[in-house]
């Protein structure tokens, strides 16, 4: 019986793990439904939760970058011309 299935899981106090996406979605469930802090130290990824104050990441999401160098860009280059480069998605072929 793996540990997570455990009566043991019930007992800690604390879930830290450097998993992989299936891993932190079982885990942050677990941590959900048993109060358990899970701290997930290398995925930047949500993992599927949402409203779980329980899941912790270390490693910023892309949205919480991309929301700095929005305020960063703001408070320091504010009147400047701004620009930005992108890659060209592909064109579709019927």
């Amino acid at each position: 019986m793996s540990i997570l299935q455990s009566e043991e899981i019930k007992k800690m106090d604390l879930l830290i793990g450097h998993v992989n996406l299936n891993e932190a979605n079982l885990l942050v469930q677990i941590a959900a439904s048993h109060t358990i802090p899970f701290i997930n130290v290398n995925m930047p990824n949500e993992a599927g939760a949402t409203n779980n104050p329980y899941y912790v990441i270390l490693n910023s999401t892309l949205s919480t970058q991309c929301v700095g160098i929005y305020k960063f860009l703001q408070k320091n280059f504010s009147v400047s011309t701004i620009v930005v480069f992108r890659k060209k998605a592909p064109t579709k072929t019927s």
